[in-house]
């Protein structure tokens, strides 16, 4: 099962807001898919707003970070292969001075 479908299901659970569940099926809160730098405070502070304890500190206890698989399929990708590349970029860069 991958992060979001993980998500989904505890949010399922919690009885989280349909907003909340839609935005979280849209992959929002996804470590490798989500518009936002930091998707797991996006999340936490979603769930606090919604008064879910369980989903708070499923966040804190990384309970819903990507999976291994996730990470090799987003370094895979061509946004992954941008990024190394811009990494790469930079280091070249910094140390040619």
């Amino acid at each position: 099962m991958n992060s979001t479908e993980r998500l989904v299901r505890a949010l399922i659970e919690a009885g989280a807001s349909r907003q909340l569940l839609a935005r979280a099926r849209l992959d929002e809160f996804n470590d490798y898919r989500s518009p936002h730098p930091f998707p797991q405070m996006e999340l936490l502070k979603a769930a606090r707003a919604e008064n879910l304890n369980s989903i708070a500190e499923g966040v804190i206890n990384g309970e819903f970070d990507g999976t291994q698989e996730e990470s090799e399929m987003w370094a895979a990708s061509p946004d992954g292969q941008e990024a190394f590349r811009e990494l790469h970029r930079a280091r070249r860069d910094e140390q040619n001075g």
